[in-house]
């Protein structure tokens, strides 16, 4: 019998005979379950095991054992002090040099040990999907980083998450997080693909354990939580002495991958959330949830009444979905409106934006981020109103910023650290550098150039999001040859500053809802939850949120139009009418679209 046919216990008697001493196994015993093993004195095994609980993707524990116990139920007679190939010793939270072969020197009286689960478990699973695994290839360990994602802390145990990185072909990720998702018990799905600067690598091709792996053309970088995070826990101040795998070489068990695999899972979707112009960088959620949110982007778009809207909108269909994945990975979010359409009255402001920005950082905030709002400086009235209303129908944790022509845009954004930018019914300027109504009436005399921020936000690798409905908003960029085509005065009032996403719809107001109907959405799904959350303390946040605490109601948004049209905001179409926005009156039009909409978000069993 050759040795890559071995059985488990074949390979375990190998190991335990001193042969391939420090070999790494992934790629043997395919389809059998690998186990990371971290040891630690009894004293602190419940600690750990709450750490581990706790930070359930990278730890998922598959044995613990009796305190002294060297066997355990995974392995018919294993001793986990000799069927390694390579050990790691840990004292006074320093990984020692010595990578011994065998711990039988070793006091074995007062120790526990943790079987966690290993993403070679999966690689049977890949080879059945026609995935490549490049580092068995290559004959290589697979490459292993630590991140900036700080794991939950449990007693004296914390660190930073470790993350494998396999490159998968751009066209195989979704097959590889199906491969994964069931297998909860080796990692389960990936918890980031794409851009590795997102979760704190520097160098790809300088991986903190194991071995660099080398890319094809069309392969990009998956991760998925790993159980060398249990050997970074164990160097905590505190844990006088401990021992685990040495990272690679793993202890391989006589289960069965598919006897802890999942099965029945609800098909998933992996969006590009990411422009061309930008690294790769992916996200995940059910099928049913993506759907809901493609329901609600559908609702917006229809109703349109101005001439040409509803083309651009089809072309934009689909940035809804993208945009909400987007700003549920955000941290610090600034939220901009303004189009002083109304000239004709003092003040020139309009009833379309603020409502739908207020939607917006409510859903925002009950979602943890920290949200800004960004108004012009010498709008001096919209910033007092908004100000007002944000602390009446949102909260006063929500701070309002000033920007003006004497602010540097560069500087602006890295002051406050935004990570996201969203205009909504934001004037955006044309070719010329003008900004202009529907009717191409001039109002750059009342703006300030928040569109610079839009601007060089690509450049600083902070994401754009822009709603609008009708072309002229900040946003249409990508769009503009289409609003020259489709809508009246196109060609001149066409908003010429592009954006990552653009939400396209009929009034928008109705983005503004749409945004925090999908940010709700997403909040209930699962595993996106999980994939935001990186498998950190999942348990802690998976009941979610109500709606009522991210959804706008018939009766809240009544009454925030109420406030505005009380301060002096106008409709935009005809200033005459009273509670409308764009020509609509609330009652009519507005409340029946916002119970389509949550209709939408209601589609789905909770």
């Amino acid at each position: 019998m050759s040795v890559d046919s071995l059985s488990p216990s074949g390979y375990r008697a190998r190991f335990r005979s001193g042969k391939d001493s420090g070999r790494p196994t992934s790629g043997i015993c395919p389809g059998h379950v690998q186990a990371n093993v971290v040891v630690v004195h009894r004293k602190l095994a419940d600690d750990f095991s709450h750490f581990c609980k706790q930070n359930s993707a990278p730890l998922p524990v598959l044995y613990q054992s009796k305190t002294g116990e060297v066997g355990c139920s995974l392995a018919a007679e294993s001793d986990i002090r000799t069927d390694l190939t390579q050990y790691s010793i840990i004292r006074d939270g320093a990984l020692c040099n010595e990578r011994p072969s065998s711990l039988l020197d070793q006091k074995w009286d007062d120790l526990v040990t943790f079987y966690l689960g290993c993403s070679f478990s999966f690689e049977e699973s890949f080879a059945r999907h026609g995935i490549p695994v490049r580092n068995v290839e290559q004959k290589r360990n697979v490459a292993m980083y630590v991140t900036s994602i700080e794991c939950q802390s449990a007693g004296p145990f914390c660190t930073n998450l470790v993350v494998s990185m396999r490159p998968i072909p751009r066209d195989l990720v979704p097959l590889a997080v199906d491969a994964t998702r069931g297998l909860a018990l080796a990692h389960g799905a990936p918890i980031h693909i794409g851009d590795p600067s997102q979760i704190g690598i520097k160098d790809i091709d300088k991986p903190d354990f194991g071995d660099s792996t080398s890319f094809q053309p069309e392969d990009v970088p998956v991760f998925w939580a790993c159980g060398v995070t249990g050997i970074k826990a164990v160097q905590s101040k505190g844990v006088d002495l401990a021992f685990a795998h040495s990272p690679g070489c793993m202890f391989v068990c006589d289960l069965k991958s598919d006897a802890v695999e999942s099965k029945g899972l609800p098909p998933v979707r992996v969006v590009q959330i990411s422009s061309a112009t930008r690294p790769y960088v992916a996200s995940l959620v059910t099928e049913r949830i993506a759907s809901a949110i493609d329901a609600v982007e559908r609702s917006v778009i229809s109703g349109v009444w101005r001439k040409g809207v509803e083309q651009l909108g089809e072309l934009g269909r689909g940035s809804l979905l993208k945009a909400a994945l987007s700003l549920s990975h955000s941290d610090r979010v600034a939220v901009t409106t303004g189009f002083p359409c109304v000239q004709s009255h003092d003040p020139p402001d309009e009833t379309d934006g603020p409502s739908g920005l207020l939607a917006i950082a409510r859903a925002l905030l009950a979602c943890g981020k920290t949200v800004s709002v960004i108004l012009d400086r010498k709008n001096r009235f919209l910033v007092r109103v908004v100000e007002t209303a944000l602390r009446e129908f949102v909260s006063d944790r929500v701070q309002v910023i000033s920007y003006s022509s004497e602010d540097n845009a560069q500087s602006f954004i890295s002051t406050h650290r935004f990570d996201h930018l969203v205009a909504i019914e934001r004037s955006g300027k044309n070719v010329d550098g003008r900004n202009l109504t529907m009717t191409a009436r001039d109002v750059t005399h009342l703006l300030d150039p928040i569109d610079e921020l839009f601007e060089v936000a690509p450049r600083m690798g902070v994401k754009t999001i822009c709603i609008g409905d009708g072309g002229n908003e900040l946003g249409f960029g990508q769009l503009r040859d289409a609003v020259a085509r489709f809508v009246d005065f196109g060609a001149q009032i066409a908003c010429c500053v592009p954006s990552d996403f653009l939400v396209v719809c009929g009034v928008s107001n109705w983005g503004g809802y749409a945004i925090a109907g999908a940010l709700y959405l997403l909040r209930q799904c699962p595993v996106h939850l999980r994939y935001v959350l990186k498998g950190i303390c999942e348990e802690n946040v998976r009941s979610g949120l109500t709606s009522a605490q991210m959804m706008p109601s018939v009766d809240l948004e009544r009454r925030v139009l109420e406030y505005f049209t009380s301060a002096g905001l106008h409709d935009g179409i005809d200033p005459n009418l009273a509670m409308s926005v764009d020509g609509r009156k609330f009652n009519d039009e507005h409340a029946e679209k916002l119970r389509e909409i949550l209709h939408c978000c209601s589609l789905i069993e909770m």
